[in-house]
């Protein structure tokens, strides 16, 4: 039995492991380097999910551009009013415009585009409606869309 037990030299002989504080070196640095991660990635990844969501960017005012095509005279009605980032910089619009006859459209067509660029919408596409006459009313009270959507 008292080989089995150890002396006070024995014990002395044993390394020591170090300071305990050394163990919470590793657990703590990485902390600190997960809390760098996210702060330099979260930005990106709200951008990517806002896209990904295909919200309207936050440089776009979506009721001043209803308003401005509305305030055209040949524009009867605007509906379906949609705009959303691509990717990057590419801002993509639709909308449907209702307009008396084809002739009409075609006098506005060009406002309807630089309204769309000087918002910074480069990609549109714009369906046209015109509206349906009915001799006895004049214009009839349909729904928003001519065409079901």
């Amino acid at each position: 039995q008292m080989s089995a037990r150890m002396n006070a030299t024995e014990l002395e002989k044993i390394p020591i492991a170090g300071p305990c504080w050394v163990l919470y070196l590793d657990p703590a640095l990485c902390l600190i380097m997960v809390c760098i991660l996210l702060y330099t990635t979260y930005p990106l990844l709200k951008e990517s999910a806002l896209i990904l969501l295909q919200t309207v960017p936050k440089q776009i005012d979506i009721r001043s551009l209803n308003e401005k095509l509305r305030k055209l005279e040949e524009v009867e009605a605007v509906h379906e009013l949609h705009v959303w980032q691509l990717a990057g910089s590419r801002i993509i619009g639709t909308a449907h415009i209702k307009c008396k006859d084809p002739e009409t459209y075609m006098k506005v067509a060009k406002d309807i585009k630089e309204i769309f660029h000087d918002e910074g919408i480069h990609a549109t596409t714009i369906q046209p409606e015109f509206a349906i006459v009915d001799s006895d009313v004049g214009f009839e009270a349909v729904g928003k869309c001519e065409l079901p959507c």
